[in-house]
Protein backbone atom coordinates (compact mmCIF):
# COMPACT_ATOMS: atom_id res chain seq x y z
CA UNK A 1 0.00 0.00 0.00
CA UNK A 2 1.54 3.69 -1.01
CA UNK A 3 2.01 6.09 1.44
CA UNK A 4 3.71 8.45 -0.23
CA UNK A 5 5.87 9.04 -3.09
CA UNK A 6 8.53 11.79 -4.55
CA UNK A 7 11.08 12.41 -7.25
CA UNK A 8 13.67 14.81 -5.56
CA UNK A 9 16.75 16.38 -6.71
CA UNK A 10 20.36 15.67 -5.07
CA UNK A 11 23.04 17.15 -6.20
CA UNK A 12 23.27 16.33 -10.02
CA UNK A 13 21.03 13.04 -9.89
CA UNK A 14 17.00 12.24 -9.34
CA UNK A 15 16.14 10.14 -6.21
CA UNK A 16 12.40 8.32 -5.98
CA UNK A 17 11.80 8.07 -2.36
CA UNK A 18 9.10 5.89 -1.81
CA UNK A 19 7.34 5.16 1.40
CA UNK A 20 4.69 1.89 1.24
CA UNK A 21 3.39 -1.10 3.42
CA UNK A 22 4.56 -3.92 2.29
CA UNK A 23 2.42 -7.77 2.53
CA UNK A 24 4.43 -8.00 6.01
CA UNK A 25 2.78 -4.96 6.98
CA UNK A 26 6.27 -3.46 7.49
CA UNK A 27 6.70 0.24 6.44
CA UNK A 28 9.45 0.09 3.51
CA UNK A 29 10.98 3.43 2.80
CA UNK A 30 13.08 3.49 -0.63
CA UNK A 31 15.33 6.13 -2.02
CA UNK A 32 17.27 4.95 -5.44
CA UNK A 33 18.34 7.25 -7.48
CA UNK A 34 16.49 7.67 -10.95
CA UNK A 35 17.98 6.43 -14.58
CA UNK A 36 18.60 9.75 -16.30
CA UNK A 37 16.25 8.25 -19.55
CA UNK A 38 13.12 8.39 -17.06
CA UNK A 39 13.68 12.09 -15.40
CA UNK A 40 11.66 14.02 -17.61
CA UNK A 41 8.09 16.13 -17.83
CA UNK A 42 5.84 15.68 -20.74
CA UNK A 43 5.19 19.49 -21.90
CA UNK A 44 2.98 20.85 -24.60
CA UNK A 45 4.93 20.90 -28.12
CA UNK A 46 5.35 24.38 -28.79
CA UNK A 47 7.83 25.02 -31.25
CA UNK A 48 8.73 23.74 -34.61
CA UNK A 49 11.67 21.69 -32.68
CA UNK A 50 9.24 21.12 -30.21
CA UNK A 51 6.68 19.29 -32.75
CA UNK A 52 9.83 17.29 -34.12
CA UNK A 53 10.08 15.17 -30.86
CA UNK A 54 6.66 14.97 -30.41
CA UNK A 55 5.89 11.28 -28.56
CA UNK A 56 4.22 9.61 -31.19
CA UNK A 57 1.95 7.38 -29.26
CA UNK A 58 1.15 9.91 -26.16
CA UNK A 59 -1.20 13.25 -25.92
CA UNK A 60 -2.20 15.51 -23.50
CA UNK A 61 -5.77 15.46 -22.04
CA UNK A 62 -6.62 17.91 -25.01
CA UNK A 63 -5.45 16.11 -27.93
CA UNK A 64 -2.05 18.19 -28.58
CA UNK A 65 0.94 16.86 -29.11
CA UNK A 66 3.70 16.60 -26.24
CA UNK A 67 7.22 15.91 -26.25
CA UNK A 68 9.97 14.66 -23.05
CA UNK A 69 11.71 17.47 -21.94
CA UNK A 70 14.92 16.72 -20.19
CA UNK A 71 15.74 20.36 -19.32
CA UNK A 72 14.17 20.50 -15.80
CA UNK A 73 14.87 21.17 -12.02
CA UNK A 74 12.15 19.50 -10.79
CA UNK A 75 9.71 16.20 -11.56
CA UNK A 76 6.03 16.50 -10.83
CA UNK A 77 3.91 14.47 -8.79
CA UNK A 78 1.83 13.47 -12.00
CA UNK A 79 5.43 12.29 -13.74
CA UNK A 80 6.30 10.52 -10.48
CA UNK A 81 2.68 8.26 -11.09
CA UNK A 82 3.49 8.41 -14.69
CA UNK A 83 7.08 6.74 -14.00
CA UNK A 84 5.56 4.24 -11.31
CA UNK A 85 2.52 3.22 -12.92
CA UNK A 86 4.09 2.79 -16.54
CA UNK A 87 8.13 2.30 -16.20
CA UNK A 88 9.03 1.01 -12.82
CA UNK A 89 9.87 -3.02 -12.14
CA UNK A 90 6.22 -4.33 -12.34
CA UNK A 91 7.02 -6.35 -9.59
CA UNK A 92 7.60 -3.80 -7.88
CA UNK A 93 5.13 -1.78 -8.70
CA UNK A 94 2.52 -3.68 -7.96
CA UNK A 95 3.89 -4.65 -4.37
CA UNK A 96 3.33 -0.61 -3.79
CA UNK A 97 0.22 0.08 -5.33
CA UNK A 98 -1.28 -3.80 -3.33
CA UNK A 99 -3.74 -3.31 -0.97
CA UNK A 100 -2.25 -3.66 2.26
CA UNK A 101 -3.46 -3.57 6.14
CA UNK A 102 -0.39 -2.04 8.28
CA UNK A 103 1.22 -3.69 11.47
CA UNK A 104 -1.08 -1.96 14.03
CA UNK A 105 0.74 -1.06 17.06
CA UNK A 106 -1.53 -0.47 20.27
CA UNK A 107 0.09 1.57 22.78
CA UNK A 108 -0.96 2.90 26.57
CA UNK A 109 0.95 4.72 29.39
CA UNK A 110 0.62 5.39 33.09
CA UNK A 111 1.48 8.46 34.43
CA UNK A 112 2.40 9.66 38.21
CA UNK A 113 -0.92 10.83 39.47
CA UNK A 114 -1.09 14.91 39.90
CA UNK A 115 -3.82 17.40 40.94
CA UNK A 116 -4.09 18.17 37.50
CA UNK A 117 -3.31 15.88 34.52
CA UNK A 118 -2.38 18.03 31.52
CA UNK A 119 -1.27 16.76 28.54
CA UNK A 120 0.14 19.86 27.43
CA UNK A 121 1.77 20.51 30.57
CA UNK A 122 2.64 17.25 32.57
CA UNK A 123 3.78 17.52 35.72
CA UNK A 124 3.56 13.79 36.21
CA UNK A 125 6.26 11.88 34.97
CA UNK A 126 5.83 8.66 32.28
CA UNK A 127 6.17 5.38 34.79
CA UNK A 128 5.16 2.91 32.12
CA UNK A 129 4.69 2.65 28.27
CA UNK A 130 3.00 -0.21 27.43
CA UNK A 131 2.94 -1.66 23.58
CA UNK A 132 0.24 -4.65 21.82
CA UNK A 133 0.78 -5.63 18.17
CA UNK A 134 -0.43 -9.04 17.36
CA UNK A 135 -0.08 -11.54 20.49
CA UNK A 136 2.94 -9.97 21.54
CA UNK A 137 3.49 -7.52 24.66
CA UNK A 138 6.12 -5.09 25.68
CA UNK A 139 5.75 -3.37 29.02
CA UNK A 140 8.43 -0.56 29.45
CA UNK A 141 9.13 0.90 32.93
CA UNK A 142 11.39 2.33 36.03
CA UNK A 143 11.33 -0.30 38.37
CA UNK A 144 12.49 -4.01 38.46
CA UNK A 145 10.67 -6.51 37.90
CA UNK A 146 11.24 -10.35 38.33
CA UNK A 147 10.98 -13.13 35.46
CA UNK A 148 8.42 -14.71 37.59
CA UNK A 149 6.15 -11.44 38.07
CA UNK A 150 6.58 -10.98 34.42
CA UNK A 151 5.23 -14.34 34.18
CA UNK A 152 2.35 -13.90 36.16
CA UNK A 153 1.75 -11.19 34.33
CA UNK A 154 1.25 -13.11 31.01
CA UNK A 155 -0.71 -15.78 32.60
CA UNK A 156 -3.11 -13.46 33.88
CA UNK A 157 -3.34 -11.52 30.33
CA UNK A 158 -3.61 -15.33 28.61
CA UNK A 159 -6.11 -16.56 31.13
CA UNK A 160 -9.00 -13.52 30.30
CA UNK A 161 -8.54 -14.26 26.71
CA UNK A 162 -8.34 -17.88 27.00
CA UNK A 163 -11.89 -17.73 24.88
CA UNK A 164 -10.40 -15.71 22.62
CA UNK A 165 -7.91 -18.64 21.81
CA UNK A 166 -5.13 -16.06 22.15
CA UNK A 167 -1.92 -16.62 23.73
CA UNK A 168 0.20 -13.59 24.54
CA UNK A 169 3.68 -13.41 25.10
CA UNK A 170 5.05 -10.32 27.48
CA UNK A 171 8.11 -8.83 27.47
CA UNK A 172 9.59 -6.49 29.76
CA UNK A 173 12.16 -3.63 29.64
CA UNK A 174 13.55 -1.38 32.40
CA UNK A 175 15.25 1.82 32.29
CA UNK A 176 17.08 3.85 34.82
CA UNK A 177 15.12 6.71 35.04
CA UNK A 178 12.31 8.62 32.25
CA UNK A 179 14.15 10.04 29.90
CA UNK A 180 16.01 7.27 28.87
CA UNK A 181 12.87 5.44 28.45
CA UNK A 182 11.03 8.29 26.47
CA UNK A 183 14.19 8.39 24.45
CA UNK A 184 14.09 4.52 23.67
CA UNK A 185 10.07 5.17 22.94
CA UNK A 186 10.57 7.93 20.10
CA UNK A 187 14.27 6.99 18.62
CA UNK A 188 13.99 3.54 18.52
CA UNK A 189 10.46 2.48 18.44
CA UNK A 190 8.36 5.01 17.02
CA UNK A 191 10.63 5.11 13.50
CA UNK A 192 9.34 1.42 12.57
CA UNK A 193 5.80 1.14 13.77
CA UNK A 194 4.13 1.77 10.76
CA UNK A 195 0.40 2.68 12.38
CA UNK A 196 -0.01 3.42 16.27
CA UNK A 197 -2.55 4.13 17.91
CA UNK A 198 -4.96 3.42 21.39
CA UNK A 199 -7.54 4.60 23.67
CA UNK A 200 -7.65 8.56 23.15
CA UNK A 201 -4.20 8.05 22.16
CA UNK A 202 -3.71 11.06 20.22
CA UNK A 203 -5.08 13.54 22.17
CA UNK A 204 -3.86 12.04 25.43
CA UNK A 205 -1.05 9.61 25.24
CA UNK A 206 0.80 10.75 22.62
CA UNK A 207 0.70 14.35 23.21
CA UNK A 208 1.73 13.58 27.17
CA UNK A 209 4.53 11.54 25.75
CA UNK A 210 5.57 14.53 23.65
CA UNK A 211 5.33 17.14 25.98
CA UNK A 212 7.42 15.24 28.31
CA UNK A 213 10.24 14.56 25.85
CA UNK A 214 10.06 18.28 25.40
CA UNK A 215 10.36 18.80 29.15
CA UNK A 216 12.92 16.66 29.50
CA UNK A 217 15.19 18.44 26.66
CA UNK A 218 14.75 15.72 24.47
CA UNK A 219 14.06 16.96 20.36
CA UNK A 220 12.24 13.95 18.87
CA UNK A 221 12.11 15.83 15.56
CA UNK A 222 15.74 13.84 15.37
CA UNK A 223 13.92 10.59 15.30
CA UNK A 224 11.91 11.02 12.31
Amino acid sequence: MLINAEILKQFDNFHLVVDYIDSTGKNIHMDEVLPNEYCYEWNICKTKSQKEKADPIFKNWNDKSVFKNYNIKRISKGRVFDYMIREMDKNLSDMIFSYEIPKKFFCDIETQITEKLDPLNPTGMVETISLVSGVNVWLFGLKPIEDSDVKYIQDNINKYFLKYNETYKVKYKQFEDEKEMIYYFFFKLVPKIPFITGWNFVDFDWTYLVSRARILGLNIDKAF
